[in-house]
């Protein structure tokens, strides 16, 4: 474990506190880690989605976040500012039962996102631009009917952002997308190269 410096904080780095009955992680516990990296929380009890934003307002440095399996309905917030958080690579959300996902909150390094096993139904219309370097974005078995443009902001095409890796199986917009991807992957190259000739 850590030593704590004179101030009292923690210098802790990861934290695993999974497979518990957790419902919450009081807010002064966070302020004595302000240099965790890493906290990994899945398959616990947390319903309120306060625990989500209250992580991000006081674990500024953390790269890795994990709630996946909890019993989180929705990440609505109650303050009406947006926040950035400028650290996070990796969040999981897998698992819950999230209904809405926030468009205010902007996570401008995050590469990973895992909504998978929720029941989304949307995207907000200012997901790629709140999510720039994104890369793999796991959306299987939710109930999405339709996407926004994943596409950089100010770019008026469907076409995903710079290298995504997007997962949308089991949901009733992925028949739909999945013939969309593969005209624009496979048939229209051929087509325009044929009128080339």
């Amino acid at each position: 474990p850590a030593d704590p410096d004179i101030t009292g904080k923690s210098k802790l780095a990861k934290l695993r506190l999974d497979y518990n009955k957790l419902t919450s992680i009081p807010t002064q516990i966070m302020n004595k880690i302000p240099d965790l990296i890493s906290l990994r929380l899945c398959h616990n009890n947390i319903l309120d989605a306060g625990v989500f934003w209250n992580i991000l307002e006081h674990l500024p440095n953390l790269v890795r976040l994990d709630l996946s399996y909890n019993k989180l309905r929705e990440l609505k917030r109650q303050k009406a500012q947006k926040i950035s958080h400028e650290c996070l690579k990796q969040i999981s959300l897998s698992g819950n039962t999230i209904s809405h996902y926030p468009d205010s909150v902007d996570f401008p390094v995050l590469k990973s996102l895992s909504l998978d096993k929720n029941q989304l139904t949307s995207l907000p219309k200012t997901f790629a631009k709140q999510h720039p370097k994104l890369e793999i974005l796991e959306l299987s078995h939710n109930k999405l009917r339709s996407l926004p443009a994943l596409s950089k902001a100010g770019e008026e095409k469907m076409y995903p952002l710079k290298n995504l890796t997007l997962k949308l199986e089991e949901n009733p917009i992925a028949p739909k997308f999945s013939f969309i991807v593969f005209l624009a992957t496979h048939l229209l190259p051929s087509l325009s190269e044929s009128k080339e000739a």
